[in-house]
């Protein structure tokens, strides 16, 4: 019968967990933390390991979550590029706005949740890449929303931009029931692109090029309404 030398066994299997540990840190996203209220996104200062830490860890990275729940007002300007994994902005307890000018692009790999009394003043574009939801609650948003993900986002809650475009580049939207608010849906780009528009209620200030979109959007029960 064979047999096994213990002593090895021993150090395979610490070798085993040491490798699921490293798997398992490797899969699961960093996150952090706005702290110090109002400030500039890129600001290391404002960025904590911890909820409710100190400052100084950096401002997210692309495969780093950003979570900013105010304590306080707050009002984040983002200045260029930007970029994280999932943002969650929870401003139930106080206000926050998030300014920007038409220069700036903010990249949103994962999830993007807003809930509570905020603005979204930036007027630079929201791209976003990778898969997740779009969890905005209504808010009116300044900027362009630009879908260029690799697969497919969901669309949660309703979906408002003041006076701008709703663009898709590549990979599936789901629309599902939402109130959809926008200047104009647009197609941009050669890769392949669908936006299902499900039961959703699709409301454009101005008449998109049908013919761009022929090929993007399935209707399905959805209701678009177009008006000055």
């Amino acid at each position: 019968m064979r047999t096994h030398d213990p002593h090895k066994l021993l150090l395979a299997a610490i070798l085993f967990g040491a490798s699921v540990v490293a798997v398992a840190q490797a899969d699961g996203a960093r996150t952090k933390y706005w702290v110090g209220g109002t400030g500039n996104w890129d600001d290391a200062a404002h960025w904590s390991a911890t909820e409710g830490g100190v400052g100084g860890a950096g401002a997210p990275r692309a495969n780093e979550n950003a979570v900013i729940r105010a304590g306080a007002e707050s009002i984040i300007t983002l200045d260029g590029r930007a970029q994280c994994n999932d943002l969650r902005v929870d401003a139930t307890s106080a206000f926050v706005r998030i300014d920007g000018s038409e220069r700036t692009e903010l990249t949103i790999a994962g999830d993007w949740q807003l809930q509570g009394s905020m603005h979204w003043s930036s007027n630079g574009t929201v791209r976003l890449t990778g898969d997740g939801m779009v969890d905005t609650h209504g808010i009116p948003l300044n900027g362009r929303v630009v879908f260029d993900n690799e697969n497919e986002r969901t669309i949660l809650s309703d979906l408002t931009l003041a006076n701008n475009d709703i663009t898709c580049r590549r990979g599936t939207v789901d629309a599902g029931t939402a109130l959809i608010n926008a200047r104009s849906l647009c197609a941009e780009g050669r890769a392949v692109k669908r936006f299902n528009a499900g039961r959703s209620v699709i409301l454009l200030n101005t008449t998109p090029d049908m013919n761009a979109l022929r090929d993007v959007v399935r209707s399905e029960s959805s209701v678009l309404a177009i008006g000055g």
